[in-house]
């Protein structure tokens, strides 16, 4: 069970999984990937590339994209469709600090 970034009313796993295609799946593999190359996780992308290696296999990140844009051009969306910038995480224990990295 997943709880929606409202915190309001929790969202059915089954549900969310039947919206994640294997395309999109294979998507977001990839973003990852290059996203821990980048940030030079290299030992966990080295990981992920070789159990995730049949999806990636034969695909690679777009020239245009990446990780950091998507979530960059998706806190625009929601600031300006919200009001405020959404929250992608929290302190263990649901308690969250006003100030710092979250």
């Amino acid at each position: 069970m997943c709880v929606d970034n409202e915190g309001a009313q929790p969202r059915d796993y089954e549900k969310l999984s039947e919206e994640i295609t294997p395309d999109r799946q294979r998507d977001c593999l990839i973003l990852i990937l290059e996203h821990l190359k980048k940030i030079q996780y290299n030992e966990t992308a080295t990981h992920l590339q070789r159990e995730a290696s049949q999806v990636l296999n034969g695909f690679e990140c777009a020239d245009n994209m990446g990780f950091a844009q998507i979530v960059r051009d998706y806190e625009e969306h929601y600031e300006n469709k919200h009001g405020r910038k959404p929250r992608f995480s929290r302190r263990r224990g649901g308690i969250y600090e006003t100030s710092g990295v979250t």
